[in-house]
């Protein structure tokens, strides 16, 4: 699979443009490292940007409030990075689906033309899941394979079989060889075995 590619040199800047006032932007001296930081989201880099200051030579200052290094006072950079679309980018980048809207309905985009300022992008938003209500709504969301194998979040070769399920107020499951969980548990700690969480997809 071909790399994804995220740095544009128009989102350079050299001198100063007041529409990088108070904004987050990557800095560097160098344009090659620029360009590493901005492909890497190194964010030890992204400064809070200001005016230049006075009789600097480089033509970009930014507030040393946000340095992590303390400094106390203001620090010059020849090149600043800023582009408003960054962080879609950089999704985009990590393998999450974008999309763009289409006659008022978000389209699903492999492709975006990132260069066309009259469309509009964000990134595809995830499902959101709830635990189960009740042992009937476990039943009747999933299929029996689902029902029966489950893993563990936090280490995904640690696989339980559910062999029963005791109703009450928590809705309670139990697996072999463990105590009896309730459905929030199962929720927050497992999943089954395709990576979908233990709950209910809601609209």
């Amino acid at each position: 699979m071909e790399e994804r590619r995220i740095f544009d040199k128009k989102f350079v800047y050299f001198m100063w443009d007041e529409k990088l006032k108070d904004k987050e932007c990557f800095v560097s001296d160098d344009i090659k490292m620029l360009e590493l930081r901005v492909e890497n989201n190194d964010r030890n880099s992204i400064y809070t940007v200001k005016c230049p200051s006075n009789n600097s030579y480089y033509p970009i200052s930014v507030d040393p409030e946000s340095n992590v290094n303390g400094n106390s006072n203001a620090v010059d950079y020849r090149f600043v990075y800023y582009d408003p679309l960054y962080d879609i980018k950089w999704a985009w980048k990590n393998g999450k689906t974008v999309q763009s809207l289409y006659q008022e309905e978000w389209i699903d985009n492999a492709y975006p033309n990132w260069d066309n300022s009259c469309e509009e992008f964000r990134i595809k938003p995830e499902p959101t899941y709830r635990p189960f209500k009740s042992i009937q709504e476990l039943m009747g969301y999933c299929s029996i394979t689902d029902i029966i194998w489950i893993r563990s979040k936090a280490n995904t070769k640690c696989i339980r079989m559910i062999t029963g399920f005791t109703e009450n107020s928590d809705g309670t499951i139990v697996w072999t060889g463990a105590s009896p969980i309730s459905t929030r548990k199962l929720f927050k700690n497992w999943e089954f075995l395709d990576g979908t969480p233990c709950g209910v997809k809601e609209d």
